[in-house]
């Protein structure tokens, strides 16, 4: 008989070829993996200036914010936001607004000079009637029995208003809003008599009372 060859070590495979045939397969069915995408940082975003009109000064958790509206497109926004150190705005103020390129909103860093009084006016509208007043001379608007109602006349120190009557009311339907760069109000002996029928707030940085 013929001895039977023994397969030497080396030559001696411990593999399931069927289990590798199965590896193989799934390796081949399973798709590469894929690193994930970057997303665009908030920081990313262009900053923008915007141009708005302060319309409060005051908020009462959060000091050195002011409550502006500025025009977004066809739509009116408005939020308090946080001004630089060196602005100080008033009611009425028109700021500007600039938001960095890594912070949510935007920021009140400067004040636009007012108008100054010699300052060019853009012309009226053709709709628009002008009526010019001669030194020391008004302008008397009548009701239909001729009864005086309101006086305008110029002076050296601006225009004056008087309203005729021993009884004026200001009647609005709305909100009735008096902007100035300071208010002045003075009651004679009558008094002064203030009412209202919900919360009255009184805002300042100092409130003195005398």
């Amino acid at each position: 008989m013929l001895p039977i060859s023994t397969p030497l070590p080396s030559e001696t495979s411990t593999e399931d070829p069927i289990a590798s045939l199965r590896d193989l397969l799934e390796r081949s069915r399973t798709p590469p993996r894929q690193e994930p995408k970057a997303t665009p940082s908030p920081t990313s975003e262009r900053p923008r200036s915007l141009l708005g009109e302060v319309i409060d000064t005051h908020h009462s958790e959060l000091p050195g914010y002011v409550f502006v509206r500025w025009s977004a497109g066809s739509e009116q926004v408005a939020r308090w936001l946080e001004c630089v150190r060196t602005v100080v705005p008033q009611r009425g103020d028109r700021v500007l607004l600039d938001q960095p390129a890594n912070w949510p909103e935007a920021l009140v860093v400067a004040m636009l000079e007012p108008p100054c009084p010699g300052a060019i006016q853009p012309p009226p509208s053709e709709a628009s009637q002008t009526i010019t007043v001669p030194s020391g001379q008004c302008v008397r608007i009548a009701d239909a029995r001729g009864n005086s109602l309101i006086e305008v006349q110029g002076s050296s120190q601006g225009p004056v208003v008087r309203l005729i009557g021993d009884d004026v009311d200001l009647l609005v339907d709305g909100k009735l809003r008096l902007r100035a760069e300071a208010i002045e109000l003075r009651g004679g002996r009558g008094g002064v008599d203030i009412r209202t029928d919900a919360e009255t707030v009184v805002r300042g940085r100092f409130i003195r009372l005398n």
